[in-house]
């Protein structure tokens, strides 16, 4: 009925630009595909923008938090909707999404801002965009092999084969969310890999609670 496509653009850091109409996407030669057949309704966000086929209410404003409660993310929970892996590794943005809205937020992630400009249609607007990053020069890598496991063995993620034999994962999106906040709640560091939580334990960046960011830039 809807399909939304990411069509991420990572440049906004560097250029402290995005254009809307006119910088491609980052995410694959379909998204890209996608994004051009769908312009009209791709949307004014800086590093994690899509293209849907259905026209539908956008995020608007100059400051927006991209992962926040009136983000995409959460209008797909609100619709019941699934996210599909088709043609990639298991390895969902939406992850972060779930960390974001951890109350208090997630422990190894600091919010950063970023500012820049927005260009559409020849209109240009300043922009402020908030979400939360990853310490620099810190490998963060998360443990995706388990928790893909967990959701297949919660039946949260289903394998599945297109009628051409096509393999490809669904997983519904509130399902995987409420199933990672219980995680969560009893392990903070669930997400992570063994050797992900030994640096922080070692290193004792954890000791005073959330990662800020003048610790590290």
């Amino acid at each position: 009925n809807n399909l939304i496509i990411p069509t991420y653009n990572y440049d906004f850091g560097r250029k402290k630009i995005f254009n809307v109409e006119k910088d491609i996407s980052h995410v694959g030669s379909f998204s890209e595909f996608f994004r051009k057949k769908f312009i009209k309704n791709r949307t004014k966000i800086p590093f994690f923008s899509s293209c849907s086929i259905k026209k539908r209410k956008l995020l608007s404003g100059n400051k927006l938090d991209v992962f926040g409660k009136n983000s995409e993310f959460s209008f797909l929970i609100k619709q019941k909707g699934n996210i599909i892996n088709f043609g990639s590794q298991f390895a969902p943005t939406f992850i972060i999404f779930i960390e974001s809205n951890l109350p208090g937020g997630i422990l190894y992630r600091y919010t950063k801002k970023f500012e820049g400009i927005i260009e559409n249609k020849k209109k240009k607007e300043k922009i402020i965009i908030y979400y939360q990053v990853r310490p620099l020069n810190i490998n963060i890598t998360y443990d995706l092999n388990k928790i893909k496991l967990n959701l297949i063995k919660e039946k949260i993620l289903i394998n599945k084969n297109t009628s051409e034999g096509f393999p490809y994962q669904q997983y519904n999106a509130k399902d995987f969310y409420e199933f990672s906040m219980k995680k969560l709640k009893k392990d903070s560091l669930y997400f992570l890999d063994t050797s992900t939580k030994k640096i922080l334990h070692k290193k004792n960046l954890l000791k005073k609670g959330r990662l800020k960011l003048k610790d590290f830039e």
